[in-house]
């Protein structure tokens, strides 16, 4: 993942608030984390805001799977030199998911099977 992304997907969740529709949970798709898809976890990136009850209600209702436990990771934005500068890049956090065995795996479009 370039830095730019990386920079664009943490600063635009530092900002994001509950919505009526839920939280704004990305999917976080990365070497890692398919690995852990393979073992029925999953990884999102959460607003800073959240916590592990809204966490659990929302991706039930979004995707209809059954969570067993929700791990909690606040990410420190790494520094990043612009010209003579120093910068650094928002904080963010992410949420590992680990659903029940007898529930459907979630699919986030990209298969590479």
């Amino acid at each position: 993942m370039a830095a730019s992304d990386n920079k664009t997907e943490a600063s635009v969740l530092t900002k994001v608030v509950p919505t009526t529709h839920g939280l704004l949970l990305l999917p976080r798709v990365s070497e890692k984390a398919q690995h852990l898809a393979a073992q029925n976890k999953y990884v999102f990136v959460v607003p800073m805001s959240a916590n592990k009850v809204t966490i659990r209600k929302e991706i039930e209702k979004q995707y209809g799977v059954k969570v067993a436990f929700i791990n909690m990771v606040r990410m420190e934005g790494k520094s990043r030199r612009y010209g003579r500068g120093v910068g650094k890049l928002s904080d963010y956090k992410k949420a590992i998911i680990t659903v029940t065995k007898d529930s459907k795996k979630i699919s986030f479009g990209e298969t590479t099977e």
